[in-house]
């Protein structure tokens, strides 16, 4: 028989974060395909689900209590390996940064979250997250949806040329044809 592992800190907080959301969190999962303009990289897809956010109120928003919380705010949360984990820094109002400032900040934090300096505040206030799975090979994923949140939006690339975005959402407060529609509205920015 194997030794037991005693899972670090941030290990055992994830998994309590998982669990408790996929005990409490009635999950519904919608997948759509794009081919892509251009080179998509990370910054790309945060502006494009940024912008899809600011048109879909209760993707961006939240099930607590019976009731819908809808934010003013897109904080978009991203997907970092980092200290045996996963961990989920967040852009803040990305809606309103351009390219080069949402790239700025996703390799500050990112780099800030491997080298263990991340703060909580980094880490706190995401409104939707998203992992960017295509660098290890991943095809399609479906994600988790995190607490206070309504969705979590995973990519793969099933084949070269084309890229899978994998919606889970809390099924309380999302429906079909509202996701359908965030999602046209993130391949259509990814494929003008």
């Amino acid at each position: 028989m194997a030794d037991p592992v005693e899972p670090g800190e941030a290990e055992q907080a994830h998994a309590r974060r998982v669990a408790e959301a996929k005990a409490t969190v009635p999950h519904t999962y919608l997948e759509v395909a794009a081919r892509p303009s251009g080179e998509v990289g990370l910054e790309v897809l945060v502006q494009a689900v940024a912008a899809a956010l600011r048109d879909a109120p209760r993707v961006n928003g939240f099930y607590r209590d019976g009731r819908y919380e809808l934010r003013p705010e897109v904080n978009v949360a991203f997907a970092v390996p980092a200290q045996g984990t996963v961990l989920y820094p967040v852009i803040r109002d990305a809606d309103r940064k351009d390219s080069d400032a949402v790239r700025a900040e996703l390799e500050r934090l990112a780099e800030r979250a491997r080298s263990g300096s991340i703060t909580q505040p980094e880490l706190s206030g995401g409104t939707f997250s998203i992992a960017d799975l295509r660098s290890q090979g991943v095809t399609r994923a479906t994600g988790v949806v995190r607490r206070g949140q309504a969705g979590y939006l995973s990519i793969g690339e099933p084949d070269p040329g084309r890229i899978s975005l994998s919606l889970a959402c809390d099924a309380r407060i999302l429906h079909g044809p509202e996701v359908a529609e965030f999602l046209a509205a993130v391949r259509g920015s990814l494929e003008c």
